[in-house]
């Protein structure tokens, strides 16, 4: 009886991992080779232009704090894609630069988690994607998810909010339904962040701030392109 009941279980567990991998190649069947990326870009704020502009006037206090809460985002961009994201390789480049990234000028240019020029850029030519801390508009569910409260600038409708948004190589964002960022929770994110504080910055100037979402993008991913 028990070899039978086993024989059952063992044929049971074929089934089920026969279902999942056929539909794992159903879902890859929609993806071309050509979008799955091979590894990410991420790009670092300087908030150049910003300081450019205040650099014009007599303040240079809030020209030194800007450039301050600049550094201290990238460090927390940096600590929460190295620690959260794994889907990929994830180089970084300073935004100063993206007209030579849209160009496909990496070497020299890219750079790794240590701010240190990635050796082999210039043979980096796969299928990649560019990462850049923006905004988009929060979903109703988000603001559902708010409590509704109307002082909570972040979720009303029709507002932007910061998050990570996914671009192509030309900076084109990437349609859905492949992972873009139109997904990523603010909620949790900021929760994440408030428990550990090296992955989350709120500047005191001039709304410079990160609040982090490679954890969550980076399960995206990996069960879009990969089925993980």
């Amino acid at each position: 009886m028990i070899g039978k009941i086993t024989k059952v279980a063992f044929a049971v567990v074929l089934v089920f991992s026969s279902m999942n991998l056929k539909a794992q190649l159903i879902k890859k069947k929609h993806i071309r080779e050509n979008d799955i990326p091979k590894f990410v870009l991420v790009q670092l704020p300087t908030e150049s232009r910003k300081i450019n502009w205040f650099s014009k006037g007599s303040n240079k206090t809030l020209v030194a704090a800007i450039k301050n809460d600049a550094a201290h985002v990238r460090e927390a961009m940096i600590n929460d894609f190295s620690d959260h994201f794994d889907a990929v390789p994830v180089y970084y480049y300073i935004d100063t630069n993206a007209t030579l990234i849209k160009e496909g000028k990496f070497s020299g240019i890219l750079l790794d988690k240590n701010m240190k020029a990635v050796t082999n850029a210039s043979s980096m030519v796969q299928p990649y994607q560019i990462i850049i801390y923006g905004s988009r508009v929060p979903t109703t569910d988000e603001y559902n998810a708010s409590g509704n409260n109307p002082n909570d600038g972040a979720y009303v409708i029709g507002t932007k909010k910061d998050c990570l948004v996914v671009y192509d190589k030309n900076f084109n964002k990437v349609p859905s339904p492949a992972p873009n960022g139109d997904d990523l929770r603010w909620i949790p994110a900021r929760k994440l962040g408030k428990k550990y504080p090296k992955y989350r910055y709120l500047g005191s100037k001039e709304d410079i701030n990160y609040i982090p979402y490679a954890s969550q993008l980076n399960q995206e991913i990996n069960e879009y392109y990969f089925g993980g």
